[in-house]
């Protein structure tokens, strides 16, 4: 009978770890691809059937170890250090710390990948690109690609689909798509929205516009379209009202809601809120200190809003204003007396911080407030609160329930694998369902934990130690530390992926070889991936990877806090 060995290692790692430079990338923009902002490459051949607009990385990548100046790394790239001739790949590329040269990027980024630096294959395949040299841009992005490292694989994608360096596929840049949006790579992601979008393929868009739209920090036009297909689709969302009558319009918690499950909460906001904001100090006197002090320095969400709330034509100063470090708010309102704002303490109520605006709706003031879990900067529940001079009242809650798990295998090296697949689809099953069970599934994240495992496969087990050091909350660590002996395989399991945050570890044995399973999201978002990877020989393979959903409930309620 087969035995399985696990070993559990749970930590949270910061996603600094995998840091690019995102400042620098382009779109595609119909058909035309943008190297930079003085050429263009020229427009592809008019087809019959109007081809989708894909994405594609305009930057070359490098993990963010090394921060010392060029001679430093000079020297340890002349030693044979690849994550050194990776940086200055980078360096030489964007001109930082050295006059620009794309052709010592190239001599770079190669080097580096010669020494199997998956990293530094996508860049020199992205040298090659700037330089219309597809056929080798794509030899590069394919050996980056074969290591499932995924902004290749969604180089690979446009390639195929443009026949850039090779023959025109649609099929393969579908294929590859999906396999990069499976380690939820964003422009694969709006990819794959973009090829369902031109019936390149069939399935369910509206899946891939939920993930993409998840994250509300990330806005653009995907999500603007979806909150258009919810106001005209009444079938995408499952909402449940557990209220009978409350003084808020239906229509309003509607729209809201239909914000807030596009990700579109931010612009409106900021939209919606924005006549409000737009005063200075130099335009009215305020007694309370504090509030000229955080006006001028705003933290976190702080707001301040300055609007006539009764139509009586004098303005109240509205505050939301972050109390201490612990995610608490005061909300208050300053009357007008005598020229000078001062507070009024029976407007002042406690609130959790997070995202707010001050709207006005069919003639009435609203306050909204989206509360946001510092740790991961996920929304998780919405109020809407009538406003007026005297502060809160008849509020509602829209809260968000995630039921039952789904994950989408998005990768199988092949079917000599299944069992393996079976046994790790129970396995996520089992973690997310105990996730939402009694307990936290990171419960023991703060702890330093060892085990012992027989990795390179040498017939020696090995001392493997992680030790977390913590800034942020305890049930949402922000930053984790691992030391890792020997080769480093572990630390190589962890960098294949830079697009999203590596979440928890998973390290085990089935028949005598050795696994490791990475949970990973995208922070903002309850986006999974988990990858499972076979190691050998100091090599790993990737074998399965699935992405990770929920069934999702939104429950319009009122508001607890009343």
């Amino acid at each position: 009978m087969k035995k399985t060995v696990y070993i559990i290692v749970l930590m949270l790692l910061m996603i600094g770890l995998f840091a690019c430079d995102e400042k620098e990338v382009t779109i595609v923009e119909k058909g035309v691809v943008e190297e930079n902002k003085e050429e263009k490459v020229e427009k592809e051949v008019v087809e019959e059937k109007k081809s989708a607009d894909l994405k594609i990385e305009e930057s070359i990548h490098f993990l963010a170890d090394y921060g010392e100046e060029v001679e430093a790394l000079l020297e340890k790239a002349n030693n044979g250090d690849d994550r050194a001739m990776n940086l200055l790949s980078y360096y030489y590329f964007n001109g930082m710390m050295v006059e620009k040269d794309l052709d010592k990027s190239l001599e770079w980024s190669l080097k580096a990948a010669e020494k199997n630096n998956v990293s530094a294959m996508f860049n020199a395949g992205y040298n090659y690109y700037v330089k219309k040299e597809y056929e080798n841009a794509f030899k590069w992005y394919q050996k980056s690609a074969e290591k499932m490292f995924p902004k290749a694989l969604n180089a690979l994608s446009f390639l195929y689909y443009k026949g850039l360096g090779i023959e025109q596929d649609i099929k393969k840049a579908v294929d590859y798509t999906f396999l990069s949006a499976g380690f939820l790579h964003r422009y694969s992601i709006e990819n794959m929205i973009s090829l369902m979008e031109n019936k390149d393929v069939e399935g369910d868009v509206n899946y891939w516009y939920r993930i993409l739209c998840r994250n509300y920090r990330k806005e653009n036009e995907y999500h603007n379209t979806f909150y258009e297909k919810l106001k005209t689709s009444k079938n995408i969302m499952n909402i449940e009202y557990q209220l009978k009558e409350v003084d808020i319009p239906k229509e309003l918690i509607e729209d809201i809601l239909y914000h807030y499950y596009s990700g579109t909460l931010y612009s409106y906001f900021r939209e919606s809120s924005k006549a409000y904001q737009e005063f200075s100090l130099e335009d009215i006197k305020v007694l309370d200190d504090d509030i000229i002090t955080e006006i001028k320095y705003k933290r976190w969400y702080d707001e301040h809003y300055l609007v006539d709330l009764n139509k009586d034509g004098i303005k109240e100063l509205v505050n939301f204003r972050l109390q201490g470090t612990i995610g608490t708010s005061e909300f208050n309102v300053c009357s007008l007396e005598e020229g000078v704002y001062t507070i009024d303490e029976k407007s002042s109520m406690e609130l959790s911080h997070g995202m707010n605006g001050l709207i006005e709706y069919q003639g009435k003031k609203y306050f909204i407030l989206a509360e946001v879990d510092i740790g991961n900067h996920m929304i998780y529940k919405v109020k809407i609160f009538n406003v007026d001079e005297k502060g809160l009242s008849n509020s509602i809650m829209i809260k968000l329930k995630e039921e039952d798990v789904h994950f989408l295998k998005t990768y199988q090296v092949d079917e000599s694998y299944d069992e393996l697949n079976k046994m790790v689809e129970e396995r996520i099953h089992a973690i997310f369902s105990y996730k939402y069970g009694e307990d936290l599934l990171y419960h023991k994240v703060d702890e330093d934990i060892s085990f012992d495992m027989d990795l390179n496969n040498d017939g020696k087990k090995e001392d493997y130690e992680y030790i977390s050091y913590f800034w942020g909350t305890i049930n949402h660590p922000i930053s984790l530390e691992v030391q890792i002996d020997s080769e480093n395989i572990l630390s190589s399991i962890l960098e294949f992926n830079d697009v999203s945050t590596p979440l928890g570890i998973e390290v085990f044995s089935l028949d005598g070889v050795n696994y490791i399973s990475l949970l990973s999201y995208e922070i903002g978002t309850s986006n999974y991936s988990f990858t499972t990877c076979k190691v050998e020989n100091n090599e790993k393979t990737v074998i399965l990877n699935h992405l990770i959903t929920f069934d999702e409930k939104f429950i319009i309620e009122r508001n607890e806090d009343e």
